[in-house]
């Protein structure tokens, strides 16, 4: 509720500042809607989440340096197990079999990873598995950190592997084409997608919660053949 009041009250500065901007043609006031503007949209982007530490309810983002920038929190829903997912996910940032990085190029660092009562034989008890990674961009310019919880559900009958993820830029930013979606997505992407896997071609579902930019056409610069 309070965000969407804070948005509201971003849209009537700004049109109350083009009411003044149309009213008078003067350079002064001219530049003064660009400032406005440009504090609004900064404001749109802290609102959503981008700013600071930014709001966290599971404890997975790693959090950033920087005072305001962009990030990709979701959840991911695999048909597979926790552990083959891991494996997948692992031989990637690993850069296992000749993987390379569909986004531009881009350099995974595996930071460290924690299992913890994985028992995907019996399915009898739940597991839980931390991968924390960082990506260099194909520019070598950024690097993002970002951080993956999975967690192993089980029903009578079915049993699948949750993933908690978060990605965060660690400058200062407002838009990231999709970038921190894809240090996620293209761990395990699979082949519909165009992408190519390590071990296992996942079957996945995505469930965004704050990522507003998540268009995986930019992930696969380079696709393969299928």
């Amino acid at each position: 509720l309070r965000r969407n009041i804070y948005y509201t009250s971003l849209v009537k500065i700004l049109i109350d500042t083009m009411r003044i901007s149309n009213s008078s043609s003067s350079s002064s006031n001219k530049l003064a809607v660009l400032i406005v503007t440009w504090l609004c949209l900064v404001g749109v982007v802290v609102a959503s989440g981008g700013g600071g530490k930014g709001e966290d309810a599971n404890g997975v983002c790693p959090g950033s340096p920087a005072s305001f920038h962009a990030k990709c929190s979701m959840e991911v829903i695999f048909e597979n197990s926790c552990e083959t997912v891991r494996q997948e996910m692992v031989g990637r940032l690993e850069s296992k079999n000749g993987w390379k990085d569909p986004h531009n190029g881009g350099t995974y660092t595996l930071i460290s990873e924690e299992v913890i009562a994985v028992n995907d034989d019996t399915k009898s008890t739940n597991g839980l598995i931390e991968i924390h990674a960082k990506r260099l961009t194909g520019d070598q310019k950024y690097t993002d950190k970002f951080n993956i919880l999975l967690t192993t559900t089980t029903s009578s009958s079915s049993s699948s592997c949750v993933a908690q993820t978060c990605s965060e830029s660690q400058v200062n930013s407002m838009l990231d084409f999709s970038t921190n979606f894809c240090n996620i997505f293209c761990l395990y992407c699979n082949h519909e997608d165009s992408c190519t896997n390590v071990y296992t071609d996942l079957t996945y579902k995505n469930k965004y919660e704050t990522c507003k930019e998540h268009n995986s056409r930019k992930c696969i610069v380079n696709p393969v053949s299928r």
